[in-house]
């Protein structure tokens, strides 16, 4: 069994894995891997849109739910919490539709979200929106990934030099964003 027969057959399972636990990175790579025609497209689409929704609600369920428990009231205690308090409070249903565009925000905000007045209605649309744009994003920036690999190393045979490609291509993503946070303060 190779690689590439392994990814064909659990590579959307993985994406989907990805997505839900992680994010971006699953998602670009998903997309590398629908350009390699290992993957259908629309299909990884699908899957890391579905689950970035269901990761979304699952964190804002919990959030709700168990607002009072002390993991909710530790993580309000942290800095990033009350930045995403203080943007909830001037326009929850903005901050419903960005913020899973806003690196840090995966999980802080869902559950702050379930601490304002934001109604569980309006936040799975507006969660259901983002994480549908976040998809199309992030897939067809792994497919655009994989068309310059093959660009500039022509036809790649082996999926393992594909895999190094996507991966030094996501850790450089993850370089710029954690550059720009620390540049910010």
């Amino acid at each position: 069994m190779t690689l590439d027969h392994l990814i064909s057959q659990y590579g959307l399972w993985a994406v989907f894995l990805g997505c839900f636990f992680e994010g971006e990175t699953a998602a670009i790579t998903g997309g590398v891997f629908a350009h390699r025609h290992l993957l259908v497209l629309w299909q990884v689409t699908l899957v890391a849109g579905f689950a970035a929704y269901l990761a979304d609600m699952s964190f804002f369920l919990a959030g709700r739910r168990f607002r009072d428990h002390r993991l909710v009231r530790t993580l309000a205690a942290r800095p990033r919490f009350a930045v995403a308090l203080r943007g909830i409070d001037r326009n929850p249903a903005r901050f419903a539709a960005v913020f899973r565009f806003i690196p840090g925000m995966r999980m802080i905000g869902p559950l702050a979200l379930a601490q304002s007045t934001i109604s569980t209605a309006r936040f799975a649309l507006l969660a259901a929106l983002a994480a549908a744009v976040w998809s199309v994003l992030y897939a067809a920036l792994g497919h655009v990934i994989g068309q310059l690999l093959a660009a500039l190393f022509g036809p790649i045979e082996r999926v393992e030099v594909l895999l190094t490609g996507a991966l030094v291509a996501a850790l450089a993503v993850a370089a710029v964003i954690l550059w720009r946070r620390h540049r910010r303060g």
